[in-house]
């Protein structure tokens, strides 16, 4: 994410949504109950456990950069 003022680049950041390794994957969705294992599946789109713990790690990442760009914009606001 790049945020920029006046047209020069003034701050920023990289929110990364790595794939996890299957002992990561396999701890998270242990952790989870089937609840919350279909909402991520359904988010996810996919079928498998690594598709939804994606899903997460993207909603993560999407979630930081949004807060990170909600402080900018709060520090930057118009008097």
């Amino acid at each position: 994410m790049r945020l920029q003022e006046d047209g020069q680049e003034v701050g920023g950041g990289v929110f990364p949504a790595p794939a996890a390794s299957a002992a990561v994957v396999a701890a998270w969705w242990a952790s989870l109950d089937d609840e919350q294992r279909v909402a991520w599946l359904d988010l996810s789109g996919g079928t498998t456990p690594a598709d939804a713990h994606l899903a997460f790690t993207r909603k993560q990442a999407y979630q930081e950069a949004e807060a990170a760009a909600l402080a900018w914009l709060s520090m930057h606001a118009a008097p």
